[in-house]
């Protein structure tokens, strides 16, 4: 009677798929289970933490440094202006025509004291030349 040889792909091979169930079992149970977030003891009241009162200048320059320091490195700049309407402007360059935008926002101000910008009108302007009406 002639022995069987023992086939060691086949040991690796069972191994080897079975690591990776086991691998795609536990990742899946990792991804599955429920995130507990922690909560905090404290009760929230109906008072806001601050409240903060700005007239529409004092509320511009802010924007303007805000956002100056945020693109400073950006080559797409931009301008914020509050009124009676939201105003953001600005300049980019896309093949190789700079672009004019302005795009319009009408705020809303929901229930809890929040504002919401609404976009109301897109405009812009591509210049072609480097002429005094660009």
């Amino acid at each position: 009677m002639m022995k069987k040889k023992f086939n060691w792909w086949r040991l690796v091979a069972l191994v080897v798929i079975g690591l990776n169930l086991g691998v795609l079992g536990f990742v899946g149970y990792r991804a599955m289970k429920p995130v507990e977030m922690p909560v905090s003891n404290q009760a929230l009241s109906g008072q806001p933490a601050l409240n903060v009162n700005l007239t529409r200048d004092q509320a511009n320059r802010i924007v303007d440094y805000y956002l100056n320091d945020y693109l400073k490195d950006s080559p797409v700049k931009y301008k914020l202006t509050l009124g009676d309407s939201a105003l953001l402007s600005g300049q980019f360059k896309f093949l190789g025509a700079s672009v004019d935008f302005q795009l319009q926002f009408d705020p809303l101000v929901l229930a809890n004291g929040d504002v919401v910008l609404k976009a109301r009108k897109l405009t812009s302007v591509a210049c072609l030349c480097q002429s005094v009406l660009c």
